[in-house]
C-alpha cells in the first residue's frame, strides 16, 4: 500500500503536475489513512480498502475534532 502512495503521488505530480501544496495535502491525508488501517492492524491492498474502511477512517476524524471540510477534502485525496 504504501508503494501505490508513493507511486500516486509521483503521477500527480509529474502527469497531472498538481502543485507542492496540493502533493502535500494528498501525502498526509493518505498518510493517515494508512496509519488508520495500521492501528486496525492490517493494512489491505488499495484495491480492496472499500466504504468500510473509508467510513471507519472518518469516524475516527470525526472524533479526532477534525471537520467536515477536512474530512470531504481526505474523502476526496483518497477517491484520485
Amino acid at each position: 500500500m504504501e508503494r501505490a502512495v508513493a507511486d500516486f503521488l509521483r503521477h500527480l505530480e509529474h502527469e497531472r503536475r498538481c502543485s507542492r501544496h496540493t502533493l502535500r495535502a494528498y501525502a498526509t491525508d493518505l498518510r493517515q489513512l494508512l496509519d488508520h488501517l495500521r492501528a486496525g492492524g492490517r493494512v489491505p491492498p488499495p484495491e480492496a480498502v472499500g466504504h468500510r474502511e473509508i467510513r471507519a477512517f472518518l469516524a475516527a476524524l470525526a472524533a479526532r475534532g477534525v471537520g467536515p471540510r477536512s474530512r470531504g477534502r481526505k474523502v476526496a485525496a483518497v477517491r484520485s
